[in-house]
């Protein structure tokens, strides 16, 4: 089988897996294969080690691609880095999509608050079982919510 008949990156985003909140990557490549786990990270961090990438999502928000598992025959750390970039290349383009930000629609603003509300579901486990920062992770999460809810109820001049 050839090195490209496979596609080169799969992704799990549905976070039925309970392994935590977070998307996971496979790169499908037979040497420098890998398993990894996407997270965020608030704020706009660009860094690069040998089995992870952080990366600029532009808005504020960053994403750790971080390798749990490698899969390949033969690694070698550049070309890991390499995917690793192209990994995180693909997860953004995938995952992220252009709103208009002068004049967003209902539709939009309620995409972006489900944005926020995926993003940040990893606090409640960096939270760990302080029962305070839980409480306000989880209202911080609620609002967010609630403000979705609000903007796609129909009753409230939302979406039709």
């Amino acid at each position: 089988m050839a090195k490209r008949e496979l596609p080169i990156f799969v992704l799990d985003t549905n976070r039925a897996h309970k392994k935590g909140e977070c998307d996971w990557i496979v790169c499908t490549d037979r040497d420098n294969g890998f398993v990894a786990k996407i997270d965020y990270l608030d704020g706009d961090i660009d860094e690069v080690g040998d089995d992870y990438r952080i990366q600029s999502r532009g808005v504020g928000i960053s994403i750790r691609i971080a390798i749990v598992r490698s899969i390949g025959d033969n690694p070698k750390t550049t070309d890991v880095r390499t995917l690793l970039k192209k990994a995180a290349k693909h997860y953004i383009d995938t995952t992220v999509k252009p709103m208009n930000v002068n004049q967003p629609t209902r539709q939009e603003c309620v995409e972006f608050l489900k944005l926020l509300i995926h993003s940040n579901l990893h606090n409640l486990d960096e939270a760990g079982s302080d029962y305070n920062e839980r409480k306000t992770v989880l209202t911080s999460l609620s609002m967010l919510q609630a403000a979705a809810d609000y903007l796609t109820d129909d009753d409230h001049g939302g979406l039709s």
